[in-house]
């Protein structure tokens, strides 16, 4: 009997030990589950949602659209929602983001900055297409084949956010260029400098000022040409009259 009380207890802890190790385990796989490409998805999506976080707030310092205003305000709310919810992610999935936007982003964002203020809204919508169109296909690659729930999780969260932001940049972008388009000029066929005109002075032409001495001339020629030859048909008639 003082044999079998002595192998309970030794029995229980042999099976305390090995639940434990089974939980160490589970723990230990469950940190390893981002794969390389929920680390390449959430460190692209890092850049992306700080990249447009600085562009946004370009965009509110030089912007004259209206519509403009507003993607660039809703973009700037969206994106800092997104990256506070990834930061969680990537710190449980045991994933170290870059915090910064990619050298191509940065570029974008000094372009923003230089770029003359006309030229702004269509810049800023150009590059609102291109990257939402880029981050889209990457959510959906990472929705598709993520290994980590919690970064597949938060890309299926994403990709309506960024469905949402490239149609309204799309939207945004046509209605400039027509806005644009039917804007009046202020200098309305402007002659350059440097190109020959396509008026009458580019032929040769003279100027209007200078057509009624132009046409006197000619008149004078025409008159002197018939007195000459009236005197030469007199002349003419009165040889012939002698000889007869």
């Amino acid at each position: 009997m003082s044999r079998l009380r002595a192998a309970v207890p030794a029995g229980f802890t042999v099976l305390l030990l090995a639940a434990a190790s089974a939980l160490l385990t589970q723990a230990h796989a469950s940190a390893d589950t981002a794969s390389t490409q929920d680390t390449s998805y959430a460190r692209a999506a890092d850049a992306s949602n700080l990249a447009e976080i600085q562009m946004a707030k370009i965009a509110l310092q030089r912007t004259r659209s209206q519509s403009v205003r507003q993607l660039a305000t809703m973009i700037l709310s969206d994106h800092k929602t997104a990256e506070m919810q990834l930061q969680q992610v990537a710190s449980t999935a045991g994933i170290t983001l870059t915090g910064k936007p990619s050298p191509q982003q940065a570029q974008q964002a000094g372009l923003l900055h230089s770029v003359p203020v006309g030229s702004f809204d269509v810049t800023y919508l150009q590059i609102q297409v291109g990257d939402h169109q880029t981050a889209i296909q990457n959510t959906k690659a990472e929705i598709a084949t993520g290994s980590d729930a919690a970064v597949v999780q938060y890309a299926r969260g994403a990709l309506p956010v960024l469905q949402k932001h490239l149609h309204m940049s799309t939207k945004a972008m046509v209605g400039v260029a027509a806005v644009e388009a039917t804007a009046p000029s202020t200098n309305e066929n402007p002659a350059p400098s440097n190109v020959v005109s396509s008026g009458p002075e580019a032929f040769g032409a003279k100027s209007s000022g200078s057509d009624d001495t132009g046409w006197l001339i000619g008149l004078a020629v025409v008159a002197a040409l018939g007195i000459v030859a009236v005197l030469l048909w007199f002349r003419h008639t009165v040889g012939s009259n002698e000889h007869i």
